[in-house]
This record gives structure tokens, C-alpha cells and sequence, in this order.
């Protein structure tokens, strides 16, 4: 294994852990998943009482950066962001995927996703260096946070798409060419976006070749990735594409398969299991062992 000189993960969260101590020493720590909390409840009227610290876009920025210090300066940054206003929901607003498991501990502002309700939902933040504000519900859908700042959910909406869609438009795929036909173009760029391009299906049309526009077919496996392949792509070509993203990414997703049909986005594939997805990528490596690289008949 490559010596990279960077802090593993759990490494990484140890230093996070650190930091907090030092910044609130009579706080309660406790980690879940990606999410650092920190509990003050000795914390005076105008102090954090509760810090929740999102670290897996952090951490990616470190392993790409390798500059710890800079990262975890970004990342408690978000304890000095500017006072939320409905200027700043205008400004920063952004639209992305999670996975609906996100919402099991309290509710965000959220839209259900048709083509895969069960495996993600797209969420609505606040986009700063290092760090994101995601806009609490209350159980009966009542959104106090947004009322508070005069903002609707459908100006949420329409503000964070077209910042989406200002960023997506700045994304370069990487194209991959295989032997005997088939091709992909991944989007993996470590911007916490790529899945949500998915939502820009026009933008993908303008990476594509002419007679690809509206025939794709699309994969998330992961928060931060994004797999466009040609209609006609061998499954078990897709499985190991998707299975490779599933596997580097912080935040994985499914393995459902999108297209467009009508101008919407809609599964064509199903939710693989990942014993299916294995199995298909296995299939793919001996394909790709043999003689010319050939598929069997």
C-alpha cells in the first residue's frame, strides 16, 4: 500500500475531537457516522450550546490539500459564519443529494426524489468555506426557519438550483473509452455537487456526443460522484463502475440506474443488491482477462 503521508480517516476525526477540546473544554463530545457533536449545556445565553461538525467534506478536502491546519480552520469557520438573512439564503443557497437516512435523527428541508424515494432525497443548504446549514423541519412540515427569514420553500428552490446549475455548468467529465464500443464519463471532483448534476440533465446533454443527448443513462453511487454511460452499456461494466465510485466515496448511495424519459428522471434499472454488483463486476474482470478483451457470446 502507497504511503500517502496523510491522516486516515479516524485519524483525521481524532484531530477534529482535539480541536473542539480546546475550544470548548467543558463540552460533551460524541461522534456518529461523519458528524462530530459537541454538547455545552453549561453554555451561556449568547454561546453555542450545541455544535455539530459535518466532517466528510472536510476530510476530503485534506486528503487532497494535505494541509490539516488550513482544513480545520475552513471547517470551524462555520462558527463565524455572517448571521443568516434572506440575502444570505439568496446568495448561498444550494441543491444537492443525501441519502434519505439523513433526516432519521431530526428533519431537514427536503424534496422527495421520484425515481429512487427510498434511496436518496434532495436537500437544500447554505454553502460556506468548509462547511454547510442545512434548514431544520418540524414534524408537521412547517418550516420556522424559513418563515422566519421570509423565505418560501419554492424560492429555496429556485435560488439553490440556479446556483446549481452555475456550478455544474464549471464541471469537466473525465471521458474513459473501452475496447469494442463502450465509454463513460465520470464526474468525481471532490465539490460535494457532482451527484446533484444529475438534476441539470441539459448540462449533461452539452458533455455528450450529439446522438447521446437525452439517451443517457446515469449513476450516483456516491454523494460526490457522478457515472454517465451510452444506453447500450454492458451491466457488468456499469456494476464495476459503480461499485469503484461506491467504494472511494464518504457518503455512499444505491446503485439504481437513471435515465430521461419525457423530461423527467426516472429508474431503469432497480436497486441492486451489492452481491449482484459484485458479482457483475467479477464478470466484467474476466471479460476483461481474456485474449483482445473480449466479451463472451
Amino acid at each position: 500500500m502507497i504511503d500517502t503521508g496523510r491522516y486516515n480517516f479516524a485519524a483525521f476525526t481524532a484531530k477534529v475531537i482535539e480541536r473542539c477540546r480546546e475550544l470548548w473544554p467543558d463540552g460533551e463530545i460524541s461522534v456518529e457516522g461523519h458528524t462530530v457533536t459537541v454538547m455545552r449545556p453549561n453554555a451561556g445565553e449568547t454561546e453555542w450550546r450545541e455544535i455539530r461538525l459535518s466532517i466528510g467534506r472536510a476530510y476530503r478536502e485534506y486528503w487532497a490539500s494535505g494541509d490539516i491546519t488550513d482544513v480545520l480552520d475552513k471547517l470551524f469557520s462555520m462558527l463565524t459564519n455572517p448571521p443568516i438573512t434572506r440575502a444570505e439564503i439568496e446568495q448561498r443557497a444550494m441543491i444537492k443529494f443525501d441519502h434519505f437516512k439523513i433526516n432519521q435523527d431530526r428533519s431537514r428541508v427536503h424534496w422527495p426524489f421520484p425515481a429512487n424515494p427510498q434511496g436518496v432525497i434532495i436537500t437544500a443548504v447554505l454553502d460556506y468555506p468548509g462547511n454547510m446549514h442545512f434548514f431544520e423541519e418540524e414534524a408537521d412540515g412547517r418550516q420556522f426557519e424559513l418563515e422566519k427569514h421570509g423565505v418560501s420553500r419554492e424560492q429555496l428552490w429556485e435560488w439553490g438550483m440556479a446556483h446549481l446549475r452555475t456550478l455544474v455548468a464549471t464541471f469537466t467529465p473525465q471521458h474513459l473509452p473501452f475496447p469494442e464500443g463502450p465509454e463513460i464519463w465520470v464526474v468525481a471532483n471532490g465539490s460535494g455537487y457532482a451527484s446533484a448534476a444529475l438534476l441539470c440533465p441539459d448540462i449533461i446533454d452539452s458533455w455528450l456526443p450529439p446522438a447521446l443527448q437525452g439517451m443517457w443513462i446515469a449513476g450516483i453511487p456516491d454523494h460526490d460522484t457522478l457515472i454517465i454511460a451510452r444506453p447500450d452499456t454492458p451491466p457488468e461494466l456499469l456494476a464495476s463502475a459503480m461499485a469503484n465510485g461506491r467504494a472511494k466515496g464518504l457518503y455512499p448511495f444505491d446503485f439504481t440506474i437513471y435515465t430521461i424519459d419525457k423530461g423527467q428522471i426516472v429508474n431503469i434499472w432497480g436497486t441492486m443488491s451489492e452481491d449482484e454488483m459484485q458479482q457483475r463486476a467479477k464478470e466484467l474482470l474476466r471479460t476483461m482477462g481474456k485474449p483482445g478483451g473480449k466479451r463472451e457470446k
